[in-house]
């Protein structure tokens, strides 16, 4: 019979391709897993359109609307009055524009 003899580095070599190969195997069956987890995380989560949002029908948030609504213009102009006035001190805009701010929402 005939023998050969391996040499280390093919033995090395061989070790090495085996490494890889089972790090390769880990890497794919890893990234399917995370694929699949977030496959069956989306499908859980439903879909956002489904979503049916706030009830409209609800007389008493109409209600609460109607009561509060003057207080909250007053809110908003106030904010904008503010803002108009904040932004023509620190010279961002002319006169003209802080006055039309005014001007549009009743104020002189």
């Amino acid at each position: 019979t005939h023998c050969t003899k391996k040499s280390p580095t093919s033995v090395v070599t061989t070790d090495n391709s085996r490494i890889n190969r089972v790090t390769r195997i880990r890497w794919i069956r890893g990234l399917t897993f995370s694929l699949v987890c977030g496959l069956l995380l989306l499908i859980l989560s439903g879909d956002i359109e489904l979503n049916p949002g706030p009830i409209t029908g609800n007389q008493r948030s109409k209600e609460l609307l109607r009561t509060h609504f003057a207080k909250l213009v007053d809110a908003i102009t106030l904010t904008l009055y503010s803002v108009a006035n904040a932004l023509y001190t620190n010279k961002l805009i002319p006169l003209e524009t802080r006055n039309n701010i005014h001007g549009i929402t009743g104020d002189d």
